[in-house]
């Protein structure tokens, strides 16, 4: 949800800006976003790998857990 917001409000700011200004300030906001995205990818996957860890110490092999799948 905070990515949205700060798109919309770059939208938003950079609307009264001229041609140059406007795409230097979108391409920084497009980079902030970027970086986000990727911070939050490395944590879910260190979060996801923390998890199995633990997991694993307690003695729970996740592969023989069964799923719901839904058809």
């Amino acid at each position: 949800m905070c990515q949205v917001r700060t798109a919309a409000d770059a939208l938003v700011r950079s609307r009264w800006m001229d041609g140059p200004r406007r795409q230097e300030y979108l391409g920084r906001q497009a980079e902030i976003i970027a970086y986000t995205q990727a911070r939050n990818r490395a944590a879910a996957e260190s979060h996801r790998k923390s998890a199995l860890s633990r997991l694993e110490e307690l003695g729970i092999d996740v592969s023989t857990l069964r799923s719901c799948q839904l058809e």
